[in-house]
């Protein structure tokens, strides 16, 4: 029995440690890797902080005691210009705690067409439910008006929810009530509004297609109470979910009883708020900056170099399509460059699996591509070494 526990152990490391992994499936940032990658310099300054004491509750102008996340939540503000801002550890835990402060044992109004589930397998609606609150579902799956809104209103109406498609879209007969018309709607009832945005995008990284995207500073403009998103999407930080809006909210929010099972540690906590300083003062420490506009060309000299080492005829440079991914703008895709691979599909990706460090790759019906906006800067030998090894 011990050497085979001994033997189990020792195959351990190869399944389920967090390895690093090359991700080339043309998802940035891949929702099952890692999410958004971060900047080492950044990371190290996380480290820094972590690894002795640090003032994570600890007020050093007044020398007592303070709240856990008051400067990632004021950081987020000042970056959407909202009035204050609360973080807890993911998105759905976001959501949780809105609904749980103000719409336990009420309605809360979301239009049909926004019912989402996200990964993992969570939706909505259940969500909702286990906050304590009842759902009251508005308009159409295709079609919502402000009147749907309207004339769901009552005594029992606790919180109007606004989901973003971040994750799916519909096409067709469709319309939608803007998160303006239904702030106006909420503050003129006098019931608190969410907004939940879910990917939390700031910049479209230079990029046309990203300009649709609504972004947290527009979503605050929209005059909504509240707006919530994750901090591992196109926000490009650690897994978080984070809640910018009015003071009065913000503050019920702190206050609520859940707030403390929800809240961050100090790694998401520094990781968090080095990734908003980023953005604040140096925003090209942010990973996902680098990753989004390194422009075609640039893209495509690197392909060509790793094809030329190679040497390989059925290793071909090629332009390429990526989206987004990772629960955001399931609509976009942007123009890259890459590699494609056409020969033993099969069983080069699962060679590429199991190499050290892996490489995921994107597979086709006879081929298998390898989209370099999704490898890093710096990752190109890394990349180089596991082609050849598996192809050779």
């Amino acid at each position: 029995m011990v050497s085979k526990d001994k033997q189990k152990l020792r195959n351990i490391p190869a399944v389920s440690t967090i390895l690093e992994r090359k991700d080339i499936k043309a998802l940035v940032p891949r929702w099952s890797l890692g999410r958004a990658p971060l900047d080492e310099a950044l990371m190290k300054t996380v480290c820094d902080n972590s690894v002795s004491y640090c003032n994570l509750e600890f007020d050093l102008a007044f020398g007592k005691r303070s709240k856990r996340g008051t400067l990632a939540g004021e950081m987020a503000a000042v970056l959407a210009g909202a009035e204050a801002g609360v973080v807890v550890n993911n998105n759905a835990g976001a959501v949780l705690l809105v609904v749980s402060c103000f719409a336990r044992d009420k309605e809360v109004l979301v239009s049909r067409g926004e019912l989402v589930q996200i990964g993992g397998g969570f939706r909505i609606p259940e969500i909702l439910i286990a906050s304590g609150a009842r759902l009251k579902e508005v308009g159409t799956t295709n079609r919502t008006v402000l009147m749907d809104y309207s004339k769901s209103v009552n005594e029992n109406t606790g919180l109007i929810m606004k989901v973003h498609k971040s994750n799916f879209e519909i096409k067709g007969f469709v319309e939608e009530v803007s998160p303006s018309e239904l702030s106006t709607l909420a503050r003129k009832k006098r019931i608190p509004m969410l907004y939940d945005l879910g990917s939390g995008m700031v910049d479209s990284f230079g990029l046309p297609e990203f300009k649709a995207e609504p972004d947290i500073a527009s979503a605050i403009r929209s005059n909504s109470d509240m707006v919530c998103f994750s901090g591992d999407k196109l926000l490009g930080g650690p897994q978080a979910g984070i809640i910018i809006g009015r003071g009065k909210y913000i503050t019920a929010l702190r206050n609520h009883p859940l707030y403390r099972p929800l809240r961050p540690d100090k790694l998401c906590l520094s990781a968090l708020e080095q990734t908003l300083l980023a953005y604040l003062v140096a925003p090209e420490k942010i990973k996902l900056k680098s990753i989004f506009e390194q422009g075609i060309s640039r893209l495509e000299e690197r392909a060509r170099h790793i094809s030329f080492e190679l040497g390989l005829d059925y290793v071909t440079p090629s332009p390429l399509k990526s989206t987004a991914g990772g629960g955001s703008t399931p609509s976009i895709n942007y123009d890259s460059y890459g590699l494609v691979v056409r020969k033993n599909i099969e069983k080069l990706d699962i060679k590429l699996r199991n190499f050290d460090p892996p490489v995921v790759v994107r597979k086709g019906k006879d081929k298998i591509m390898l989209d370099l906006s999704t490898v890093l800067p710096g990752q190109d030998d890394l990349l180089l070494k596991a082609l050849r090894s598996c192809l050779l």
